[in-house]
């Protein structure tokens, strides 16, 4: 989550100045959507085949787009690459969710839950901070 925060804190003016400023708010929309059309259904593979396969999945994942957001310069591209993108983050949450909970004692599951949340939170917060460097 740190490397999303880092990324997502400048990313916005990367688009703008790379693009057009009418793009930035289509390629988060375009990510934004893609995670709620996408999440219920990538959940149903991680339940089907397991976390850490999709998990191992994702590292490769974040390589790959983020190396493609630097190289794309066509915008009608990036928009793929922001499906792509997010998608690869709903993996991430998913998998490591489902992890935990299979991981975590029962009267252990929310205090679990609870910590990865914070930790996903905190990597929001500590990404744009040393993002800008």
């Amino acid at each position: 989550m740190i490397a999303n925060g880092q990324f997502y804190s400048v990313s916005s003016v990367y688009f703008k100045e790379t693009f057009d400023e009418w793009s930035v708010g289509v390629i988060f929309g375009i990510a934004i959507l893609a995670a709620a059309l996408t999440g219920y259904f990538l959940g149903k593979l991680i339940d089907r085949y397991g976390a850490k396969r999709f998990y191992l999945l994702v590292i490769a994942g974040y390589g790959l787009a983020f190396l493609l957001y630097a190289i794309v310069r066509n915008v009608w591209l990036v928009f793929g690459v922001a499906f792509l993108s997010s998608v690869k983050l709903v993996l991430t949450i998913n998998s490591t969710s489902a992890y935990v909970a299979q991981n975590v004692k029962v009267s252990e599951r929310a205090q679990g839950m609870g910590l990865l949340k914070a930790m996903i939170s905190l990597g929001w917060v500590v990404g744009p901070l040393i993002g800008p460097e």
